[in-house]
């Protein structure tokens, strides 16, 4: 064989490869990308900033009618399949900053399929701004065709299918993370609590607002409202302990000015930190650890949002 011949050989090959590979990853259509995908069900495996982004494209709005948004507070336990009225997909990410929601937040908006955005209110939100990671990117989109972040994929799928009891996505058709899988177990929620309780009571404690963070919350809030999809915000329900002492409520009020600023009079607001949700924010079983909801934390939060919907038949939008 003439070494012409043998590029030419080569070159069909992996021409060949790079085809049948293409071919293959759109036919699994892991990420419900491609054409119709109504009903088909579709859970997170690994790397879950990039699959929700991938997600938020085409199968979400094919799939959904409402979505939820915020950090991990609302993405441990905020198990959504459990609202009635309307199907919600729970877009929170863990660790992320509205500067990494907003890439699948905007999809979701501008695909004209949503009736409802549900947003966890949290100064955890808009402490900081960016991006943290490089896992939310437009080239992720044509990655899943055939690149080593598929392979990864793959490989990472199999690993969880084969060792469940090690898998935070298990059963995540809705987005959500179960806790008994995650890091936060390992904590004891009294003991956190009552270790940034005396944190603050020695004034050690601060919220940051950052402004271009503020920003991007409420260009989200904008675009929702331009694009008639509405708009239920809650408080996150921090523990009574915490919340009642003289250093959180100084620090949280600025944040809730800022926050109150970008809302607009037909927007529906929770406040989790009253009187009325003590059930849930009086009690350490609600909580998993300092911050983050326990399972039964998390279906007590969800009834009430459900209750909300049902009342105000947003389910009917």
């Amino acid at each position: 064989m003439t070494f012409k011949k043998f590029v030419q050989y080569g070159i069909v090959t992996i021409l060949g490869v790079i085809v049948s590979v293409v071919t293959f990853n759109i036919y699994k259509n892991e990420f419900g990308l491609f054409g119709n995908v109504k009903g088909d069900k579709i859970r997170i495996y690994d790397n879950e900033r990039t699959t929700k982004y991938l997600l938020s494209f085409n199968w979400i709005p094919q799939n959904f009618d409402a979505f939820l948004f915020g950090p991990s507070l609302s993405d441990i336990e905020m198990d959504t399949s459990q609202i009635e009225d309307i199907k919600v997909y729970n877009v929170s990410m863990n660790g992320a900053n509205i500067s990494e929601l907003k890439y699948p937040v905007e999809n979701l908006i501008n695909s004209n399929k949503m009736k409802l955005m549900i947003v966890c209110l949290d100064p955890y939100l808009t402490k900081n701004s960016g991006k943290k990671t490089s896992a939310i990117n437009p080239k992720e989109y044509w990655s899943t065709l055939g690149s080593l972040f598929t392979i990864k994929y793959y490989l990472k799928k199999y690993l969880a299918l084969k060792n469940p009891q090690k898998d935070p996505f298990v059963d995540s058709w809705y987005g959500y993370r179960h806790n008994n899988h995650d890091v936060y177990k390992k904590y004891d929620a009294k003991e956190r609590i009552n270790s940034t309780y005396k944190a603050m009571e020695e004034g050690s404690y601060s919220i940051n607002i950052d402004k271009t963070a503020i920003e991007e919350l409420n260009y989200i809030f904008e675009l929702a409202r331009e694009n008639n999809v509405k708009i239920l915000g809650y408080y996150y329900p921090r523990h009574k302990k915490i919340v009642e002492t003289n250093l959180y409520k100084e620090e949280y009020s600025k944040y809730r000015t800022q926050i109150e600023k970008i809302l607009k009079s037909e927007d529906i607001i929770i406040d989790f930190n009253t009187d009325k949700f003590d059930n849930i924010r009086n009690r350490y079983d609600t909580y998993s650890d300092g911050s983050h909801l326990s399972k039964e934390g998390g279906r007590k939060v969800i009834k009430v949002i459900n209750d909300k919907i049902s009342e105000l038949n947003l389910g009917k939008l």
